[in-house]
């Protein structure tokens, strides 16, 4: 797994994702598209995206909550959760298995999965 995980990270890096190691977690950040953390889990790693709930994401729960199940129904390959605090996690498996071409797949389909909660009715309930 620790083979995968190097190779993922060069992919990141090679993007222009600033990788910073925190024993098995990997944070990694960019100037542009979502930061993610990295992490292994259940033979594969996981990515997460967290976003803070705004305002409407605490007073309005149940539209919050409709909006996130939204979020999953169009969703290719994250599934997305709120926590207690009206915050939203995104997060995505995969194998662990590195192809270049299909893992540049995955972070295309990740990144617009993650972009549709930052759009529409995301702007209400996100900060």
């Amino acid at each position: 797994m620790q083979e995968v995980m190097e190779k993922v990270l060069a992919h990141l890096e090679f993007l222009g994702y600033q990788i910073t190691r925190e024993g098995d977690l990997a944070r990694c950040n960019h100037g542009t598209n979502w930061n993610a953390v990295i992490k292994p889990y259940q033979t594969g790693l996981l990515f997460l995206t967290f976003f803070g709930g705004g305002a409407a994401s605490k007073s309005n729960r149940a539209g919050f909550l409709e909006f996130v199940n939204h979020l999953n129904s169009e969703a290719s390959v994250s599934r997305f959760y709120a926590d207690s605090d009206g915050d939203l996690a995104a997060e995505s498996w995969i194998p662990a298995h590195y192809d270049r071409q299909q893992f540049g797949h995955y972070l295309t389909l990740r990144e617009r999965d993650i972009d549709r909660a930052a759009q529409g009715d995301g702007k209400r309930y996100l900060s």
